[in-house]
């Protein structure tokens, strides 16, 4: 997890957002567009089916003296549909993310930070269909039916690059300043789940 956090965190600052800011030209609107993506990811995350990481003020003490987690509180409510959609709509960036990149690395005839891109996405994607295959068997759903689920949502992040590719491919490569938006947007969302998504649950780990 430490390792998917740091590579999303460096990918963010140092590969897309200076990619981002010398297609824009402009590092005040490079910065604004990052702050949105991470606004977007944030409120993706608040307001959909999300993993808690705090105790609530004021909560009483459970058996023990230990306060219930609101992941504990959470997990009660939570079902593997709503959790497939909300990771579903996070792994439509994922894809954004990765397009945009590939189409920045062929405007610099340089490939690393489209494959880092994907590196990192392809790293992180355990992680949240382990949540929803854990929920689903949780529910009692059958193995067959896991396994679609599964492989649709494997499917979506490549849809969404295709998607990209597909509705501004050509866009992006006569336009770098929508090119720049778009890297910059997606460094917020990759620094957002980094910082809120992944490097909060290292403190929960002994090691």
């Amino acid at each position: 997890v430490s390792f998917v956090a740091g590579l999303m965190l460096g990918l963010s600052l140092l590969g897309l957002l200076p990619h981002a800011v010398g297609a824009l030209h402009s590092v005040r609107q490079g910065t604004a567009w990052l702050l949105t993506g991470f606004l977007a990811m944030f409120l993706l995350q608040r307001f959909l089916p999300f993993h808690h990481h705090d105790v609530p003020d004021g909560q009483p003490a459970a058996h023990g003296g230990q306060a219930p987690t609101l992941a504990e509180q959470s997990a009660r409510h939570l079902t593997w549909v709503s959790v497939a959609l909300g990771l579903s709509l996070h792994s439509v960036f994922d894809g954004l993310a990765i397009a945009a990149a590939v189409a920045a690395g062929a405007r610099d005839s340089g490939g690393a930070l489209g494959l880092g891109t994907a590196l990192a996405v392809i790293l992180h994607k355990p992680f949240g269909a382990l949540a929803i295959i854990t929920l689903m068997a949780a529910s009692g759903a059958a193995r067959s039916a896991q396994l679609r689920v599964n492989l649709a949502f494997a499917l979506v992040t490549p849809l969404g690059a295709l998607l990209f590719h597909l509705g501004s491919g050509n866009w992006a490569q006569t336009h770098p300043g929508w090119l720049g938006a778009v890297l910059a947007f997606c460094a917020g969302t990759f620094l957002c789940i980094a910082c809120l998504g992944l490097l909060p649950e290292l403190q929960f780990h002994t090691h």
